[in-house]
Order: C-alpha cells, then sequence, then structure tokens
C-alpha cells in the first residue's frame, strides 16, 4: 500500500482512493461508510468486468437523485448505460448489469438493474425476506436510469437476496457488498454472522492487496 497523503490510503494496482478513517470502519461491527463502499465497488469492477456488462453507480449520485437533484448524468454514463442496455436486450441469456448501494437511517440496501432480464432488483439486511417498502430510494434509482435513457415503466420488480443480519450486528454494508458480488459470482460465500469478520477482512484485502 502506498500513501498519497496523510490521510488517504490508494491501491496501486487500482487507483482505488479511501481515508484512512473509512478504512478503521472495516476492523469491527461498525456500519461502512459511503467512501468504503464506493472503493469496494470500484475494486468489483477491476476484478469481475472484464466485458463491459456491470455498472456500480456512485454512491453521491444516487444520494443526489434521492435529495430531488435530477441533474442531467454525464455524456458518458448516459452512452455506458445505453449500450448495457442494448446488449442486454440483443443477448438475454448475458449478465448485463448496474448495481447501487443506498442507503437510509445508518442502514444500507442494495438495488440492480438487471437489462438482460428488464427487472429491477432490491433487498437490504433486515427486510425479512419480502419486497422492500422504500419506495424513495427505488425511484430515485429508477429516476436515474430514465434519465440515462433506459425506459424502466414496465420493468419487473424482485427482491434481491440480501443475507438477513440480527441483533447487534453494523454489517449492512459489507452484506449489501456481499449480496452485490454474487450476483456475478455465486462461489463468494454468502454472508453470516459467524463470517462477519471473514467477510470484512475479505474486503479490507481488496483495498490493500488486490
Amino acid at each position: 500500500m502506498s500513501s498519497s497523503s496523510p490521510e488517504t490510503s490508494r491501491n496501486s494496482n487500482y487507483d482505488v482512493r479511501i481515508s484512512l478513517r473509512s478504512i478503521v470502519f472495516f476492523r469491527n461491527e461498525e456500519w461502512i461508510d459511503d467512501s468504503a463502499i464506493d472503493a469496494i465497488m470500484e475494486t468489483f469492477s477491476k476484478k469481475y468486468d472484464h466485458w463491459g456488462t456491470y455498472f456500480f453507480v456512485p454512491t453521491q449520485i444516487l444520494n443526489q437523485y434521492m435529495r430531488g437533484n435530477k441533474s442531467n448524468p454525464s455524456t458518458e454514463y448516459r452512452n455506458t448505460i445505453l449500450a448495457m442496455a442494448s446488449k442486454g436486450k440483443e443477448a438475454p441469456s448475458t449478465n448485463v448489469m448496474a448495481f447501487a448501494a443506498a442507503h437510509w437511517d445508518s442502514h444500507w440496501g442494495v438495488l440492480c438493474a438487471d437489462f438482460a432480464k428488464q427487472v429491477i432488483l432490491f433487498g437490504h439486511s433486515t427486510d425479512k425476506g419480502v419486497f422492500p417498502k422504500r419506495t424513495h430510494e427505488l425511484q430515485a434509482f429508477k429516476t436515474w436510469l430514465h434519465s440515462c435513457g433506459v425506459e424502466v415503466k414496465s420493468w419487473a420488480e424482485e427482491r434481491l437476496n440480501v443475507a438477513q443480519q440480527g441483533d447487534g450486528s453494523g454489517s449492512c454494508g459489507i452484506v449489501a457488498l456481499n449480496a452485490i458480488e454474487r450476483r456475478f459470482d455465486p462461489a463468494v460465500e454468502l454472508w453470516t454472522s459467524e463470517s462477519s469478520k471473514f467477510h470484512r477482512l475479505r474486503y479490507l484485502r481488496f483495498l490493500l492487496y488486490l
């Protein structure tokens, strides 16, 4: 690991930047912040997305739409999403997906747009196995997709399979990342309360050593 400043760590292979304060959140059963979520999703992009079939929405963008700031996406983002939507339509058997992590009341959830199946999936670690009633986050994600030129009004909505955390767990962000990663690599072990420390150290390793 090399340091670009006293407060920032940089993954030299993936050019991921994350504050040391954010890294500290990985040590115990603590809520991880936006910076940590974005950094791990960036490593997902570099590690798994070799064919341009996965897109990871930065948390800042979804936050803006959740606040009602519907600024136009960049031309790069718009073209990328449109290309993915086209690829999913042409090859419905492929995995072409966009992911976003949404947080509310110090809790993380996961949204996924499956372009091939034309379905939006949504879940979080305390949803008790039913589709979340968090319409605000869902609508923000759909609005962002629409602003990129993807019409999702006719898309189905399904619950995303997310491991469920118990009382005393602060790993909702880790569980959210685990749910995302398992969408494109089902061999990844499902998060459990017993394996929580393993998953935290695993994602920390993604940042420090990959």
